[in-house]
Order: structure tokens, then sequence, then C-alpha cells
């Protein structure tokens, strides 16, 4: 079956919320963004345990015939390594042996049973590699199983960023990837990855970001010319950035309007 005869969910699960947007059927169909689903954590769960409900719960009052879905997850489930090139790579095995070891190094070990995987933009060239809880990714798997929709694809939001707009950073800069009370920042030299942090923003949202980038690009040994480019998700007002030369704004929302709010009870595609 064509690609273009399904429909496509695209779904960004974070822990207290689910953004939802829809291309129907069809080559030239537009993106409609069906809005977002506020979820309050359960303390006796796992952290993504009532999102994953909150999920299953909106699909079942749904009816989604011929169905993919990509899955676009929180940084707050990822954790991310630097991750060198090895000439030694030959197998799909080594890459991921090398990842676990990163992950136990910086993390502790308990990476056994995580979802690994990692992105080389360039081949000979140093990459990342990120992880998310086996658990999470079992979860969703099975409640877009049980309402029959094919998962196409599950990236870290980071990831996405980059993936997103690799052809704007061409290969050079400082990416920044903003959530509620987080930040992923990683910085790409001559199409290697050099860099990737995730680091904790409170208090002025708008400030802690500043001062975190500042601190990174003295950290990582940057320069003031360094470009950096910001993904604020409509978490944080850009007007502040949009007047600094050397920011770059990837835009302010991903797959969805948050200010538009969902009920547990679905539109028929």
């Amino acid at each position: 079956m064509l690609l273009s005869s399904r429909n496509k969910l695209t779904v960004v699960v974070m822990p207290d919320t689910l953004t939802v947007s829809l291309r129907k059927r069809g080559w030239r169909s537009p993106v409609q963004e069906l809005g977002s689903l506020s979820v309050k954590p359960d303390d006796a769960s796992p952290n993504w345990g009532a999102v994953v409900s909150a999920l299953g719960q909106w699909l079942a009052q749904s009816k989604w015939a011929a169905t993919d879905a990509e899955l676009i997850i929180s940084d707050a489930f990822t954790r991310y390594v630097f991750l060198p090139w090895s000439d030694g790579f030959q197998k799909k095995s080594e890459a991921i042996t090398l990842a676990r070891i990163h992950f136990d190094v910086l993390f502790g070990e308990g990476h056994s049973e995580a979802k690994l995987s990692w992105h080389f933009d360039t081949h000979g060239k140093d990459g990342i590699a990120c992880s998310i809880p086996e658990g999470l990714f079992e979860a969703l798997s099975s409640v877009l199983a049980g309402h029959k929709i094919r998962l196409i694809s599950v990236v870290p939001r980071f990831v996405h960023t980059f993936n997103t707009w690799r052809k704007r950073i061409a290969g050079n800069g400082l990416i920044v990837s903003v959530e509620r009370d987080l930040c992923v920042m990683g910085i790409v030299r001559d199409n290697a990855w050099r860099t990737i942090r995730t680091v904790k923003l409170s208090g002025d949202m708008t400030l802690a970001l500043l001062a975190a980038i500042d601190r990174e690009i003295v950290l990582q040994g940057e320069s003031e010319q360094t470009r950096v480019y910001l993904d604020l998700h409509a978490v944080i007002d850009p007007s502040v950035f949009s007047q600094m030369e050397k920011f770059h704004l990837l835009g302010r929302g991903l797959q969805g309007q948050h200010g538009r709010k969902m009920e547990i009870a679905g539109a028929t595609a």
C-alpha cells in the first residue's frame, strides 16, 4: 500500500502533555493540528504511565483507518551521550555495545533495558547516541497496535529538531531544543557532533536559558561568533532572542497548537 494512501498521526509524548497532528491520506494533504491534551502524572506509575494511558483513551474514542504513527519522545524521557566514531564498526551490535558503555560510564549501570539509537551525521565522524526506557517504548507500541495503528518511527525530540532543520544548520553551530524545565544542547562542527548535554532550567526561563547557552559556549571553547539555533517549542517567548544577531529561531511550535486543548474524545479520520 502506498504511503500516500494512509493517514499519518504525529504524536509528541511529554510527561504531562500529548500533542497530536494529522496528515490525511493523499500526497498534498495539509497537516491538521489536532491540539494538545494535558495529563496529570500519577506518582504510583512510571513517570510515563499517565501519558501512555491518556493516549490509549484518546485513541479508543477515535476511529483511525489505515493510519501510521510517528512518535516524538520528550527529552525528559531521553538520555544522550557523545559517541566517538570507531573504524571498527562493522555491525549494528558493535555500535550498540559501545553506546551502552558510554551510557554506563556517564549515568551508571542500568541501560540493559533501554532502547538505544545513534546518530552519525557523516560516515567516519563522531556522533551522538540516545536512549529511552524500554518500558515506555513497549507500552506505546502496544497501545498503537491495540488500535491497529502502525508505528513507523520513534524519535527523541532533540534529534527530531536536528533532522527537521539540518539544512539550515548546515553542519555548524550550537543547537538548542527547549522544554518546560530543561534544554538539550549539542554542538556540530564540520558535520560532526562535538558535544551533547541536557541542562535543567529553573526560575525565569528566558534568563535561565540565556545563562545556560552562554555557559555552554564558554565550557566548550566556542566563540562569541558561534551561531545558536533555537527551537523553543512554544515554551518561551522568542522576542528576546529574535533581537540578538547570534540567535537563529527554528520555530515556536512542534506539530501541534499548545493553545488548543483536546478532550479525550477524538475526531473521526
